[in-house]
């Protein structure tokens, strides 16, 4: 009964951590907003967000309607997939969730969960990826190099904001 409580216990948070790490690493979902963050050698390719529907953004990398339209079409055709994917995901979690505290569980069949729920993890991942690789194709390479820029100068930005809330006693408050 003890080596099955140990068990238990050491799949549970083994099981957890891996699925903290991987969610860490893709998606941050919230609903019809959901963001994605693709990360290719630890630099995004693109804004999170409606960033081409931001009028100064658009205005500044001189988009085209041809151009809005387009990237929208896109957006809304990977986010179809993404939030059925989203959803299937959080079902096999459920699942596995109810399943692994039983202590009768089935190895095998907790394992197969395991595996699903990572397979799709990875699946939602590549869709995202693929969506902003799709909507950088419809950028001309002028218009990549500026929004490469203008995310340097937010960045720095931000960077500076912190500094500055920091120094002033007005940092993030910590539990």
């Amino acid at each position: 009964m003890v080596k099955k409580s140990l068990l238990l216990i050491f799949i549970f948070i083994f099981s957890f951590t891996f699925l903290a790490i991987a969610q860490g690493m893709g998606m941050e979902g919230h609903g019809m907003g959901m963001k994605m963050k693709a990360r290719v050698g630890g630099n995004n390719i693109l804004p999170t967000g409606k960033w081409w529907k931001n009028p100064n953004i658009a205005q500044k990398l001189n988009l085209s309607e041809e151009q809005v339209n387009k990237i929208d079409s896109i957006f809304l055709t990977y986010m179809d997939k993404l939030i059925d994917l989203k959803a299937q995901l959080e079902k096999k979690e459920l699942l596995f969730k109810n399943t692994i505290v039983n202590d009768n569980f089935d190895r095998d069949k907790v394992l197969a969960l395991f595996d699903d729920i990572a397979a799709l993890k990875t699946k939602i991942k590549r869709e995202g990826f693929l969506m902003k690789l799709d909507i950088r194709d419809q950028l001309t390479p002028e218009q990549r190099a500026q929004l490469k820029t203008m995310r340097k100068e937010l960045k720095k930005r931000m960077w500076m904001k912190r500094l500055k809330n920091r120094r002033e006693g007005r940092g993030r408050m910590r539990k």
